[in-house]
């Protein structure tokens, strides 16, 4: 029986996690895990077909989109805006400054996102024959403002490859 993305329920159209997926380019275990706490942070009802979950559509596209916003939001409060736009920060104070939980974030984006994060304002040659990088405050900040779209690093696809027409 083949999988599809996308059923009717009571004359509204369902999504399941991969069409999720697709369109907000949250993965799906981020999106199981925010539903296991849904009674804690009002993520929608599922509806299930077999072992498949499926949402309504508008209710869980407006409801990640509203999560994203907020999360980028708290991500730009931790940011130390004070500091001079030219000082450099190693990878550890690029991870603090950005709001990110660990440095591996900034280190997948350097290794599998080609592109995606800033280049390096300042390199130096370690002895250890480790190259240690560094950005200005000002290269961070520009990179925060235009980052903040949830699955771009971690797909390394295009918003305008995710968002494919989708009937309603």
């Amino acid at each position: 029986m083949p999988t599809t993305n996308r059923i009717d329920v009571d004359g509204r159209p369902h999504i399941n996690r991969a069409e999720i997926a697709d369109r907000t380019g949250i993965s799906a275990k981020t999106q199981r895990n925010l539903y296991v706490e849904r009674a804690t942070n009002g993520h929608p009802e599922a509806h299930l077909q077999g072992r498949e979950a499926f949402f309504d559509e508008h209710r869980v596209i407006e409801w990640y989109t509203a999560w994203a916003e907020h999360k980028q939001a708290n991500r730009r409060l931790a940011q130390d805006d004070a500091g001079d736009a030219d000082e450099l920060l190693d990878v550890p104070a690029a991870t603090r400054f950005l709001g990110y939980a660990s440095q591996s974030t900034i280190r997948g984006y350097l290794a599998r996102n080609d592109g995606y994060f800033p280049e390096a304002d300042d390199c130096e040659d370690l002895p250890s024959g480790r190259v240690r990088r560094r950005w200005k405050r000002s290269t961070l900040r520009a990179f925060a403002a235009r980052a903040a779209r949830p699955g771009d690093a971690v797909t390394g696809r295009s918003r305008r490859s995710r968002h494919r027409a989708h009937p309603s």
